[in-house]
């Protein structure tokens, strides 16, 4: 979808003044945050090692017999080196051949070679099946699943045939980088998580380029509350996976909904279920069962038919999206009113009858200070100074000025906290939460 296309469907959303400080943001970089910045140093420069490793050979033990492929093994290649395997578990429909074999060549292509590919195709052709099983790859599962009832069901189905100690999600048209796994095993080495994600960007169809990076925070619960940040690459302890699934009546937001309910789940087995510690998520000891690592290692194919490069193609996704934060709200009898922002994808959660009478795992709300249009002070996350130097009226790097997200800490004229609520100890400062509040502002004199 051409940027003139994007401009034009914005302009009928929200009309012409929104559009033209969002055109404005888009062209001003005097006006970019730092996290902005960061992204005009971001290499568009494509090669096909980017997406393409080099395809180790199997050892001889484990090559197929007879050029068959069995449609189920057991782990081939797990070593102390690579202890941990990773079933990539692919829905499959109608898929464009040359996406398809690119698929399965980054992944092939992984410098960490225990892995299984679990591809469920529910098309009406045995292309992709001949395809599949053209590599002669005993760690490559096709299953041909007869009847399409939609991503969460066919995600499900391949879910039956993986063997993996962690489960990751690849859209079937999307690609890995080389070492996705070998940096995600590296994390699991270094933490015992439950949930790993990465950061990510976006090519063309034709993989001539990379744009819109995202590159995303660590752990950040009302970051995701607003929008889907964690998104791909992503990848599940196999027996937290086996427990929840995905809900086929949230197909378009799914792993969106699968996120928020292994937080409960996490947030569940900590609290033991308790009456009055249940719903707390401390955020030191989500930060130690949910691990980010901090590199674009997957590529987002942006196409006509895509999310990723045309929003409206699929916006019955957004509506799954709000309906999952809802859900998430519902079982943790929170009052809130959860509406759509003016970008696709994000959600905006009031708080009734304010957000310190719902939650108690925030202990304030933070916001900005503004000068002749600027922002001349904000807070901190992960050792950035949030927003400084940008003008007020932008949204930011990837609309986080108008997101309420957690923060590391703040100027004390910033913040604000509940009247007659005591001062908490150094330890429940880092368990508990401060909130940017995009609507606080307070404005220095000229």
């Amino acid at each position: 979808m051409s940027y003139v296309n994007r401009t034009l469907s914005y302009l009928k959303r929200n009309g012409l003044r929104d559009t033209l400080w969002a055109i404005a943001e888009r062209k001003d970089q005097s006006g970019m945050d730092v996290w902005q910045r960061r992204t005009l140093k971001y290499d568009h420069a494509v090669k096909r090692s980017s997406f393409f490793g080099e395809v180790k050979p199997l050892p001889e033990e484990h090559r197929p017999g007879d050029g068959e492929c069995k449609p189920f093994t057991k782990p081939v290649l797990t070593t102390e080196e690579e202890p941990v395997c990773f079933s990539i578990l692919v829905p499959a429909y109608k898929t464009k051949q040359a996406y398809f074999k690119e698929m399965i060549e980054s992944v092939r292509g992984q410098s960490y070679q225990n892995w299984q590919l679990v591809i469920a195709d529910t098309s009406d052709t045995d292309l992709l099946g001949e395809i599949a099983e053209s590599y002669e790859d005993p760690r490559i599962t096709y299953v041909y699943v007869e009847l399409n009832e939609g991503i969460s069901k066919n995600t499900n189905e391949a879910f039956k045939y993986a063997y993996g100690d962690y489960v990751g999600f690849l859209d079937h048209d999307d690609l890995l980088a080389p070492d996705a796994l070998y940096e995600v095993a590296r994390a699991l080495k270094e933490e015992d998580y439950d949930v790993v994600y990465t950061d990510e960007d976006k090519v063309s169809s034709d993989l001539s380029a990379k744009f819109e990076p995202n590159m995303k925070p660590g752990f950040n619960l009302d970051l995701l509350l607003t929008n889907n940040y964690i998104c791909h690459f992503t990848v599940v302890r196999t027996k937290f996976f086996e427990k929840t699934l995905l809900r086929s009546e949230y197909d378009g937001a799914q792993d969106y909904d699968l996120m928020l309910r292994l937080l409960l789940g996490i947030e569940w087995l900590r609290s033991g279920g308790r009456e009055g510690e249940f719903g707390l998520f401390p955020a030191d000891y989500l930060k130690s069962k949910i691990g980010h690592v901090p590199r674009i290692l997957y590529h987002w194919r942006a196409h006509e038919a895509s999310t990723a490069d045309n929003p409206q193609s699929k916006r019955y996704a957004y509506e799954a999206g709000k309906r999952a934060v809802e859900d998430f709200c519902k079982q943790l009898d929170w009052s809130v009113t959860v509406s759509h922002m003016k970008h696709l994808g994000f959600y905006r959660i009031e708080y009734h009858p304010d957000i310190f009478s719902v939650r108690e795992d925030v202990w304030g709300l933070c916001g900005r200070k503004i000068k002749n249009g600027r922002v001349t002070a904000g807070p901190e996350l992960d050792g950035v100074s949030l927003f400084t130097g940008m003008n007020y009226h932008y949204s930011g790097y990837l609309h986080r000025a108008a997101l309420m997200l957690d923060v590391d800490k703040a100027p004390k004229e910033l913040i604000r906290v509940p009247k007659g609520r005591r001062k908490l100890t150094p330890e429940e400062r880092a368990s508990k939460r401060l909130v940017y509040a995009p609507g606080l502002l307070l404005k220095e004199k000229k």
